[in-house]
């Protein structure tokens, strides 16, 4: 019963209220200053579901999530928040070159197709990144990487992160 209350019924990822409840521990703990969450979001969602069904929508959902994991630490915290949004809350954050190469290897996860009923189903995601160091609150970690997944879409490499004070960075 506490597994399926705090998992996503498709994906079985923690989903949004269990990942709250990390992000709100890791700021009572005090252990936010190595911190980093990312924000996912799949670039072509609704395509897929409009041209290969509700079926291949949730068959990309569960590779995403498979590939996810895979491509994490074991201690990364890994959650669907919905629909096809994800959320990772990275620890033992250095510097803005380990959220690169953590970035890019995510991606390169996404280059190759899933298979779905002998057809391959291209499907890419972007990622919002915010240092949770940047940010007073869970709150505010949370609307800082959602803007900087939104600015990501926008720019080729499919990343970008929220820096210090408002400023945007990517790199």
């Amino acid at each position: 019963m506490s597994h399926q209350a705090r998992h996503d019924g498709l994906t079985q990822l923690p989903n949004r209220e269990y990942f709250h409840q990390m992000l709100a521990q890791s700021f009572a703990q005090g252990t936010q200053d190595s911190i980093a969450l990312l924000f996912i979001d799949n670039d072509n969602f609704k395509e897929i579901n409009d041209r290969h069904g509700h079926a291949a929508g949730d068959a990309v959902l569960l590779e995403m999530a498979k590939r996810l994991r895979q491509a994490l630490n074991q201690h990364d915290f890994v959650s669907r928040l919905g629909g096809d949004e994800f959320a990772i809350i990275v620890k033992n954050i250095e510097d803005h070159h380990d959220l690169i190469r953590i970035s890019e290897n995510l991606l390169h996860c996404c280059h190759q197709p899933l298979i779905f009923n002998h057809h391959p189903i291209y499907f890419s995601f972007s990622i919002g990144i915010a240092l949770a160091q940047s940010a007073s609150s869970p709150e505010m970690l949370i609307n800082n990487a959602d803007m900087a997944m939104y600015k990501a879409k926008q720019l080729a490499q499919h990343w970008y992160i929220f820096a210090e004070h408002g400023r945007m960075a990517k790199g």
